[in-house]
């Protein structure tokens, strides 16, 4: 790739310069080289270790690889960084849903929805640990709320349709043609 060989020349010259590794591990990151990437991503880390966005991306490299004890690590420094990081914080979260740790998640959401009580991501969110809970209740109620803070919210409208028909409710339909619409209009 002739970016990653341009950006290799680059740290020939300038072995210290973290944006030059964070841009090289981006190009690898796009290509799939997770390996190098992560590797790039230390090297910038190492140089600066300040930097938020290094460790987004060595978190969704980590996540992307499978190794969600690295990715959720990395979130958690970045916590430690900047403890109001709603951004990291929603990542978290997926991160706990994915492993899966619903309980973990359930309570990062609420940490979120006090601090921003508009967040249609954590309303989605904590639908989704619900329903992995089996708590098909509250994840209803939870899908909804995202909804009512964003109208145009596509998968929440799917997972309402989704619980909806798991029920044989006549609603089903409703839901999954809003999202149909809404799709349509994106």
């Amino acid at each position: 790739d002739a970016t990653i060989k341009k950006l290799t020349l680059q740290l020939s010259e300038k072995p210290d310069d973290a944006k030059l590794f964070y841009a090289r591990a981006q190009q690898y990151f796009a290509l799939n080289n997770l390996k190098a990437s992560a590797a790039d991503l230390q090297k910038a880390i190492h140089i600066d270790s300040t930097n938020v966005s290094y460790y987004f991306t060595l978190a969704d490299v980590f996540l992307k690889s499978g190794a969600a004890d690295g990715c959720i690590l990395t979130l958690k420094h970045i916590l430690v960084l900047d403890p109001k990081n709603q951004e990291a914080k929603i990542k978290l979260i997926k991160a706990f849903i994915y492993i899966p740790d619903y309980t973990q998640a359930l309570n990062l959401c609420t940490e979120v929805l006090k601090t921003d009580p508009n967040s249609f991501d954590a309303y989605f969110l904590q639908g989704m640990a619900y329903k992995g809970s089996g708590d098909t209740s509250k994840a209803l109620n939870s899908f909804m709320l995202a909804i009512q803070k964003k109208p145009d919210f596509y998968d929440a409208y799917m997972q309402v349709g989704l619980l909806h028909s798991s029920k044989h409710s006549p609603l089903a339909p409703q839901y999954f043609d809003n999202a149909i619409n809404i799709d349509s209009t994106v």
